[in-house]
């Protein structure tokens, strides 16, 4: 019986931004912040009205009340969002539903084999996986009937799960998720940052190994969005401590633990790593991932450098996304996506800007996401696994 001929593996991952409400856009960034002060003045008026004498203890309750009033802002915010949300969408809307529709009606994930989503929220409470569950309709509808999510939020994150998800056109075979144990401060409450495994198979017997991740930005890239992040210090940065994490994961995943005899396939590891391309968190995911598993940045140019997958101006020097981008990182491109893996890659990786055409709605809504999207195609041989 002859060998079975390698098969194409057509990839994209996209950092998707679809929020809950109160999550994102200029206007609900102003609501968290007028929801704080606003829960913060009803403690404040409270103690006003109490017959607390003791003006010691007065001050240590207000002193009490402020974490806590950060911790119902978000809370507050989010449902104070979906009230105007409802009354005035076209005025506050993140347009979730039309960015993921237009993924389908441009045809774009109509050419892709499996596609890893980062940000793609859903939380605890009754309606919140509305979006998680609608991609997945519209990517069944393209032909990825397969596909994996990396569950409910973990605790005491309350509010957002991992926001990751894989969709397949060739089976999932298995899958399993992994909720990195040190969170940032930024994301201690709210979010979990993790990885998402998927074994899929391709064609009669490849095997690829597919892993999506978010990581939390370092704290010295913290220090470049907000003054805040000065005041704080990181022994070891907390992306660092995950990227130990995930090299370990993988391990788990594609060698069947320390000392396993490994399964064949090839790997592929590609999402939102929140790192800055050449700098030092990325040589440390950089080095790990290639001394470790043989994994190679296939993003990387020939020329050295990479293409920038967040903030990007257009060919006037102006932002090419306003809605979705946080105002202080507009016009500031990054590189901050990326693929690592072993397989041969059959072309050069590419990055999508993703926008939208539609003249009627290119006001409300520029792109997709507001990062790019970044593709490849990569061999997948009979047993999985092609020399580079």
């Amino acid at each position: 019986m002859p060998p079975s001929k390698p098969e194409k593996l057509r990839l994209l991952t996209l950092n998707i931004c679809v929020h809950l409400p109160g999550g994102r856009n200029a206007y609900n960034i102003a609501l968290v912040k007028n929801s704080s002060a606003g829960v913060f003045a009803l403690f404040v008026i409270g103690f006003g009205l109490s017959d607390i004498s003791n003006a010691g203890l007065c001050v240590l309750l207000v002193l009490l009340a402020l974490p806590l009033s950060v911790i119902v802002a978000q809370p507050c915010s989010m449902f104070l969002s979906a009230v105007i949300f409802a009354l005035k969408r076209d005025q506050f809307s993140e347009f979730k539903k039309e960015r993921i529709d237009m993924l389908f009606d441009e045809g774009i994930l109509q050419q892709y084999d499996v596609i890893t989503v980062q940000e793609l929220y859903g939380g605890w409470f009754v309606g919140s996986r509305y979006y998680q569950n609608y991609m997945k309709d519209v990517c069944k509808k393209a032909g990825l009937g397969y596909s994996c999510f990396a569950g409910r939020p973990k605790l005491p994150r309350i509010l957002f799960d991992q926001g990751l998800a894989i969709f397949s056109r060739h089976p999932i075979m298995r899958s399993k998720r992994h909720v990195f144990s040190r969170q940032s401060i930024w994301d201690y409450m709210f979010v979990s940052r993790a990885s998402l495994y998927a074994e899929v198979a391709v064609g009669d017997s490849g095997i690829a190994h597919v892993f999506t991740l978010h990581t939390a930005p370092s704290l010295d890239d913290m220090k470049k969005r907000t003054k805040l992040a000065s005041l704080l210090a990181e022994r070891v940065p907390t992306v660092r401590v995950q990227g130990s994490e995930l090299f370990k994961f993988i391990g788990e995943m594609v060698k069947g633990g320390e000392g396993g005899e490994g399964r064949t396939g090839v790997t592929v590891v590609m999402g939102d790593f929140n790192i800055r391309a050449g700098e030092g968190d990325y040589n440390y995911f950089s080095e790990n991932l290639g001394s470790e598993y043989g994994l190679v940045d296939i993003t990387k140019k020939k020329d050295g450098g990479w293409d920038s997958t967040f903030g990007v101006n257009d060919k006037n020097g102006k932002p090419v996304e306003t809605l979705l981008t946080s105002p202080g990182l507009r016009g500031k491109p990054q590189t901050l996506d990326f693929i690592f893996t072993d397989a041969k890659p059959l072309q050069e990786s590419r990055v999508l800007l993703l926008e939208n055409k539609d003249e009627s709605t290119r006001d409300k809504f520029q792109c997709v996401s507001d990062h790019l999207g970044l593709e490849s195609v990569v061999e997948v041989t009979v047993d999985g696994r092609t020399k580079r």
